[in-house]
């Protein structure tokens, strides 16, 4: 090939562009004289090489390696795959383990995002400068091949410029095993570095706290406290920058005089701090007060100042409102207290009636007629025990909270005139009168069928165990385009001392005498029932006067509304609570 300054003039008998060719070599010419190229370049390579040189050598190795390249090409793509296949399995199987399938953090993962990555590209930093230093040729033969450092051969005299371009790569080192060895070495150390930092991003990306614990995010939360409490550390910060800015200029300056006013400065500075820890201190004490159990304790304010003095408040009101926290768990201790002994009261008086009659039946001859009666007082005051234990159990339900609820579009009137039926017999034996005033269209709630018989039952039970005999109870229905309002009222037989709120409490009876066979359970029921499905709860007291107001959202009717009423009410008279 033989290229002349002019285009036209270009000759060669290789496969080449002429063109490309041409102005690479022109090129070359202004980057070593700077002038326009005049010089002739030329180039010849004999196949045949019949001089057994280095272009005789590289051909031999050629022929030799030609049949390799084929295994060659599949190991690297077969290794490629196991690559990828190994990354891909790595990638989901981090932070899991065969046993269950919660993620499993380790300590380092724990550590701010940003520090595990400097410290991963740290230790490889430290290796690497490791394998270099102990002199494996490996290391440094691979990236001289990597940079396209090689030997080669050419000569450059003052006439005559041979472009590197042309000049082959006639020779290149191979490695020995030990180099081998070292190469390998260093890249399993490199790959270990690489993928304890890529496995512990991925499991940190699973837990959703590669944002969380960054430390980028740690100094924008910092940066936002400071702002929101601005006001706080304005004057701090402010002071602290000035001050540093004047020990700056004093060392700077190193005047006599504004020396000793850096000294004064530091000794008020001192003192300062030690009066800010004595109060930190006083603070301490207050705390450690409190959390031995001394609530009545209270920190002497005089002496403290700003931010102290506020903190020391607050605790003094920490100390306040446990003790009224003590005070109420005294109070709910009384409750239970009461609640046991009421418990144990209602019990009690039925199952000493039973065992009395069982006595006497035992005494008595079964003919006697009076055995018929004795066994009706007994089946009385073995229901009385099962009313008791399902209103005990149901309080307990409720008070927990473990109770479903089943929601159903019922209508309510119809409900009501099935309650007043299954408990007319009660009524007649007090002679009262219910005198009910429904709505001629249906009022339909989305309520629990069982849950809203329950209160039901539970409101004009108690209306028939404490209305003042010979009286009448008012049973009201109202609607409206958005609500159900049910109304219910008696004049009592007992005079009510008490605040309409207490009534709803357990074991609270209007009968202070506990004449009657209330559980004092049946209105605290009714309320919690109440207010879970989404009602509201009320009492009005009126000197005699006694009301329970209960409203729900209203519903447009459904077809299905008389039948789930009909359903709940066969639930409810089999007993099922």
């Amino acid at each position: 090939m033989v290229i002349y300054p002019e285009l036209k003039d270009f000759k060669t008998n290789m496969n080449v562009s002429y063109s490309d060719q041409w102005l690479n070599i022109r090129s070359y010419g202004y980057y070593s004289g700077g002038t326009k190229w005049k010089d002739v370049f030329a180039v010849a390579v004999d196949t045949k090489y019949p001089i057994q040189d280095q272009f005789y050598q590289n051909s031999i190795e050629y022929q030799n390696n030609i049949p390799h390249m084929k295994a060659a090409l599949h190991f690297m793509i077969f290794s490629g795959v196991l690559f990828l296949i190994t990354v891909v399995w790595l990638t989901l199987g981090a932070g899991r383990k065969p046993q269950d399938e919660e993620l499993h953090l380790l300590k380092f993962d724990s550590r701010k995002t940003e520090i595990a990555a400097a410290v991963i590209i740290f230790v490889w930093v430290i290796g690497s400068y490791f394998f270099f230093v102990a002199g494996i040729d490996g290391i440094h033969i691979l990236f001289d091949g990597i940079t396209g450092l090689c030997s080669s051969y050419g000569a450059v005299e003052s006439d005559t410029f041979i472009p590197s371009s042309y000049v082959p790569n006639v020779y290149m080192q191979t490695l020995s095993l030990g180099e081998s060895v070292g190469v390998f070495s260093y890249g399993v150390f490199t790959f270990t570095c690489f993928f304890a930092g890529y496995l512990s991003l991925v499991r940190r990306i699973k837990a959703k706290s590669l944002w969380e614990n960054s430390l980028l995010r740690s100094v924008g939360v910092f940066l936002g406290k400071v702002f929101r409490d601005v006001k706080l550390t304005k004057k701090t910060a402010g002071l602290l920058i000035l001050y540093f800015l004047f020990q700056l200029f004093v060392l700077l300056d190193r005047d006599f005089f504004l020396v000793l006013l850096l000294l004064i400065a530091d000794a008020v500075l001192f003192y300062y701090m030690v009066a800010d820890v004595m109060e930190k201190n006083r603070l301490r004490k207050g705390i450690q007060e409190i959390a031995a159990g001394n609530m009545s304790y209270q920190i002497p304010i005089d002496g403290l100042h700003g931010e102290n003095k506020t903190i020391a408040l607050m605790i003094n009101g920490i100390g306040t409102g446990l003790n009224k926290a003590v005070a109420e768990a005294m109070k709910n201790e009384r409750l239970k207290t009461d609640l046991i002994t009421n418990v144990s009261h209602d019990i009690k008086t039925p199952l000493t009636s039973i065992l009395n009659y069982v006595g006497i039946l035992r005494q008595t001859d079964p003919a006697d007629p009076k055995v018929q009666d004795y066994l009706n007082i007994l089946e009385e005051k073995a229901q009385r025990l099962k009313t008791l234990t399902e209103d005990v159990v149901e309080a307990s339900k409720v008070s927990s909270g473990n109770i479903s609820l089943e929601y159903m579009d019922l209508d309510l009137s119809e409900m009501i005139q099935q309650t007043q039926g299954e408990l007319e017999e009660k009524f007649e034996a007090r002679n009262l009168a219910i005198v009910t005033d429904l709505p001629a269209e249906p009022a339909v709630v989305h309520v629990d069928g069982r849950r809203m018989w329950r209160v039901l039952e539970n409101i004009y039970g108690n209306a028939a165990k404490y209305a003042m005999p010979g009286t009448r109870v008012y049973a009201t229905l109202k609607t409206d385009d958005t609500k159900v309002k049910f109304s219910l009222k008696n004049v009592s037989e007992h005079q009510l001392n008490i605040q309409a709120e207490e009534l709803t409490e357990r074991f609270i009876r209007g009968d202070i005498s506990r004449s009657t066979e209330g559980s004092g359970l049946g209105l605290s029921i009714a309320k919690s029932l109440t207010t879970m499905q989404g009602g509201t709860f009320d009492l009005y007291l009126d000197g005699d006067l006694f009301r329970v107001d209960i409203t729900f959202p209203r519903v447009k009717a459904k077809g299905n509304a008389a039948g789930a009423t009909e359903e709940s009410k066969k639930k409810s008279s089999s007993g099922v609570s």
